[in-house]
């Protein structure tokens, strides 16, 4: 008789037996008793008798062999007794006989492992530098023992947290940081203590750092004469800031000047424009008092150190207002363009001219 597949034991026999029988590492120990059934199933179009032999070995209990009459679709449970006296693994065999030929179930016990997983490797790709890059993964236990983990690392990679403990069949979510200094490939073997020594295993982790590189494509905004008090589009710029490096560009305002009150409002005043993208900047020119001219400097700076300057010019126009007046018809001018004629007026009477203010400017006054 031989071991086949399950697959291999329907397709020959018609009958199925499952996988056989385990116990795992950690459900047993010596001078106890553990019961499974093991169910044998008629999967073929026909009546089957079966019959079994018990295993060789004295460590697995079944009661008296009899024939097992099966009509199709038919099963019967088989009671399989374990009865350990040593802390070590177990493995024997059912042998089973039908019309057609015999065949063997294995049946077996497990000790409990230490055994955990990590990644093989992960890849940060490209990051930039004097940013902090993080990924998530897993430390699993996959054997029968809680284990005890202790992460061994260097700069520029990091693992939070550094140490814990994962129970069997369970994992414990770490977070790897990669904060690179400077513009270099990184590799590493991050290794990982297990319960003090017992397994250690290892982790490939491999970065590039880059410097970002961002341009835009105005660096110098003039706003030209603005009257103050002026809103809308004529007081507004937009300058498209474009990244052409391979790691995307994390950018902040600063002012240059700090000694008087700035005349220009950029927006937004930070932002993250992604590897090969364009993003807008919004610049609005408010002036609070007439004749001043402002040239005001903002750079954008990067973690990484790249630097793009803005400047931004203007100059406060004061409102265009003109005076004019309307003379009555027929009445007498003086021929001067600033003075008002009331003419001849009877005392204690009245009279009255209409004065104009015009604005020639495009805002109230």
């Amino acid at each position: 008789a031989e071991v086949l597949s399950r697959a291999d034991r329907v397709a020959r026999f018609g009958i199925d037996c499952g996988d056989g029988l385990v116990w795992g590492g950690g459900t047993w120990g010596p001078g106890g008793e553990y019961i499974k059934n093991l169910t044998v199933k008629n999967l073929s179009e026909r009546v089957q008798k079966i019959k079994y032999r018990v295993p060789d070995t004295k460590f697995f209990y079944l009661d008296f062999p009899e024939v097992i009459t099966l009509a199709p679709g038919n099963h019967k449970n088989i009671e399989v007794r374990f009865r350990p006296i040593r802390s070590e693994e177990y493995d024997d065999y059912i042998e089973f006989s039908t019309d057609s030929g015999r065949f063997k179930v294995p049946i077996s016990a497990r000790l409990a492992v230490l055994r955990v997983a990590v990644p093989e490797a992960l890849d940060f790709g490209c990051q930039p530098v004097n940013e902090v890059a993080t990924q998530s993964f897993q430390v699993r236990n996959v054997g029968q023992i809680t284990g005890s983990f202790e992460w061994v690392f260097d700069a520029p990679f990091a693992v939070e947290p550094p140490m814990g403990t994962v129970e069997p069949g369970k994992a414990v979510t770490c977070v790897i940081s990669f904060a690179p200094k400077d513009a270099s490939v990184f590799e590493a073997d991050l290794e990982v203590d297990i319960n003090g020594g017992e397994q250690r295993l290892s982790m490939h982790v491999e970065a590039i750092g880059k410097y970002p590189h961002f341009l835009a494509d105005n660096n110098e905004v003039d706003f030209g004469d603005q009257l103050v008090g002026s809103t809308g589009a004529a007081v507004e710029r937009v300058v498209t800031l474009t990244n052409y490096s391979l790691v995307h560009a994390t950018w902040q305002v600063k002012n240059i000047e700090h000694d008087r009150t700035s005349q220009f409002v950029l927006s937004p005043r930070k932002g993250v424009i992604p590897a090969g993208e364009s993003m807008s900047l919004r610049v609005t020119y408010l002036p609070r008092s007439a004749g001043m001219y402002t040239d005001e400097n903002f750079d954008l700076v990067t973690p990484g150190g790249n630097t793009l300057r803005i400047r931004c010019l203007g100059f406060a126009a004061g409102p265009a207002i003109s005076l004019f007046r309307k003379e009555a018809p027929g009445a007498k001018t003086t021929g001067k363009p600033n003075a008002l004629n009331f003419g001849d007026v009877k005392v204690g009477g009245a009279a009255s001219r209409v004065l104009f203010l015009k604005n020639d400017s495009n805002c109230p006054v």
